[in-house]
């Protein structure tokens, strides 16, 4: 057992529960695996408590996926699983996964219509870096999961999917973190220089993701393919 807890803010424990991935560094009388969900409203909080006027850490948007331990009373407790954040959200604001994201919103808004026709009322607004699932593409427009309309040109492809990147990953790809890089030398396998080798290393992709997150740097920010 680690004499020093991890930061509870990026690492999923309370004192009656914590998540099954950190049995041997935290006490709790329960472990969960957690189910994972996606966020389904435009944005929404996440609080440090389950109320309202809890202190905001920080804002989950659409298409983000995240992993519930615990749910009650209107309040789900959750890690995200882009950059590992975790707090308490509203349940009513999440949905079970659906297709997984193909764009992400590069402009400050776009508006999701019911028709290729931006003078139609719009249905929702989607918030910059908003992750989209594209089915199809019709003139200016792409066909996003629930046959809506959204400008094209307000977004961009995301080359991989940071929630299922094993089995994904390609020689040559650049992997991020929160103040890390490194480079896939073949699908599974990652090169990288890292203060737990002290020096640069080639290791299995799995491990390094898996102990980068421990140690509260949080998980893959983003995969680019030269």
């Amino acid at each position: 057992m680690s004499a020093e807890k991890p930061d509870p803010r990026r690492h999923a424990y309370r004192d009656d529960l914590a998540s099954e991935e950190l049995k041997g560094t935290v006490d709790a009388p329960r472990f969960v695996a957690g189910r994972l969900r996606d966020v389904a409203a435009s944005s929404t909080p996440l609080r440090a408590n389950p109320h309202a006027s809890a202190p905001l850490e920080t804002e989950i948007l659409f298409g983000e996926s995240v992993k519930v331990f615990d749910e009650r009373e209107g309040w789900s407790w959750v890690q995200c699983r882009l950059d590992g954040y975790v707090g308490y959200t509203p349940s009513n604001a999440l949905a079970d996964p659906g297709a997984t994201s193909t764009h992400r919103v590069i402009a400050p808004a776009t508006f999701a219509y019911p028709a290729r026709d931006i003078k139609s009322p719009p249905l929702t607004t989607f918030p910059m870096n908003a992750r989209l699932a594209v089915t199809d593409f019709d003139g200016d427009f792409a066909v996003v999961e629930g046959e809506r309309f959204v400008y094209a040109r307000h977004m961009i492809g995301v080359a991989v999917d940071c929630n299922n990147l094993e089995g994904e990953l390609r020689r040559g790809d650049l992997v991020f973190w929160k103040g890390h890089v490194g480079i896939m030398v073949t699908g599974s396998e990652l090169l990288h220089a890292n203060a737990h080798h002290m020096q640069t290393v080639i290791e299995p992709f799995a491990a390094a993701r898996r102990r980068i997150e421990e140690t509260g740097s949080g998980d893959v920010l983003s995969v680019k393919r030269p």
